[in-house]
């Protein structure tokens, strides 16, 4: 259970730093497929930051934690830890468990970047 913990706060972190880093792309993406103009300055490109981070951070803590909560769980079942395909499908199994709340947060995003705000 500890590990689970761990790997939350670990992937919150991590999702953090992958929003600093993506979000001028992601607004230049998001720009052009909307036929907007793409504006370069610093406040148009960090517009929905925020609502980003605040989004992403909860999914890569969610993806990571179950990972590790689907690895905890094989471990106790089966007596061992998770090789090859095995590992594959804890992972594959926190992927699903994480993209129930990646794709609501994904539409708020898009949607603030619409509004401007």
């Amino acid at each position: 259970m500890a590990d689970s913990i761990r790997e939350t706060l670990i992937g919150a972190f991590a999702g953090s730093v992958e929003v600093t880093a993506m979000q001028p792309t992601i607004a230049v993406k998001n720009a052009l497929q909307e036929y907007r103009p793409v504006d370069l300055s610093p406040k148009a490109l960090y517009r929905g930051y925020g609502i980003n981070v605040g989004t992403m951070a909860p999914i890569t803590a969610a993806y990571f934690g179950a990972i590790s909560g689907y690895r905890e769980l094989f471990t106790s079942v089966m007596g061992r830890i998770p090789k090859g395909k095995e590992s594959v499908a804890c992972s594959m199994a926190g992927g699903a468990s994480a993209a129930l709340i990646a794709g609501p947060a994904e539409l708020l995003v898009i949607q603030q970047q619409r509004a401007g705000n």
